[in-house]
Parts: structure tokens; sequence; C-alpha cells
């Protein structure tokens, strides 16, 4: 109740200041993060403008995050998809994959039609892999220069195996 309080008297303090400058706090819920090992995700909207934003740990990563400190959508139950090590969820790209656009300058990886592709500069981007159960997010990109492939192809997909629309049954 006591930082409850502290922060109702910031946000106060803050009501006063937005006239100047505007004061604003983005967190929907829907994002994870991993952070020195630790996957976090988002519980909403924070108390106040300029409270900080409400993260709640979901888990440990026994082998540590797979990529550091990047705010991804993810469902909870999707976001442990954020630690590194777990079995592969990808193959080799075939020869024929093709190519695609990168959606904004300055993003590494982007992952499109079940295909993770590496965005070099100044060029088209070039499949890397395969994710063997689609994308964790259609056209989710990276742009964290210290995330190589493998990183990238953890994150990006999806480790579960896609689930059939209703009425229609799996061989």
């Amino acid at each position: 109740m006591a930082g409850s309080a502290a922060c109702d008297r910031g946000c106060e303090h803050e009501k006063q200041l937005e006239s100047a400058v505007a004061v604003k706090q983005d967190c929907p819920t829907g994002l994870a993060r991993c952070i020195a090992g630790v996957v976090e995700v988002t519980e909403g909207e924070p108390a106040c403008a300029g409270c900080p934003c409400g993260w709640r740990r979901l888990t440990a990563c026994p082998s540590g995050c797979a990529v550091e400190n990047e705010e991804l959508v993810r469902e909870p139950r999707d976001a442990p998809s954020l630690c590194r090590g777990g079995k592969p969820v990808s193959a080799p790209p075939p020869v024929d994959a093709g190519t695609t656009t990168c959606p904004n300058e300055g993003e590494r990886f982007v992952c499109r039609s079940s295909t993770v592709f590496a965005c070099p500069k100044g060029s088209s981007a070039v499949p890397v892999a395969v994710c063997t159960n689609g994308c964790a997010r259609e056209d989710e990109a990276l742009s964290d220069p210290s995330v190589d492939v493998g990183g990238a192809t953890t994150v990006m997909c999806r480790r579960d195996h896609p689930t059939h629309d209703a009425g229609v049954m799996a061989p």
C-alpha cells in the first residue's frame, strides 16, 4: 500500500507536468521479454502515467535468454520461447526458398510464411531457416544487432504444433 501511495503522489506530480511534457508509458498485455535468464510478461497498463510498466516473472531459463531484453508479442504460454535451448524447431531452408523484403530498415531478421529470413543491409532478405511448426508470430521482426541466426530461429519459430481449424480432423 505504501508503494501505491508513493506512486499516486508521483503521478499527481506528473499530471501537473503533462501540459508541458507528455508523460506516457505504454505497456499492453501480451508482451514478453527475457532479461538475465528470466522471462517476464506484462500485466497491462501501469497504474498511472509515469509509473513503471507492470512486469511479472514467468520462468527462469536454464540456459539463459535466446534474445536479451527484446520485447516481443507473446501469450504467457508462448513466452518461454525466449529461452535459449530446447529441441530444434527449424530446419535449413530449401535451395528454392526464395527471398522477401524486410519490413523496416535496420531489422536483422523477419519470420514470414514459416521461414526465418536474414535482412542484410542493402539487399533482399535471404532464408536462413524453415520453422517446423510455423512462425511464432507472422511478420515478426528482430533488430537487435547481437542476435545471431540461432537466437532468431529459437525465438521466431513456434515450439508447439499448429492448431487445426475446427471441423478439420488431423490425419
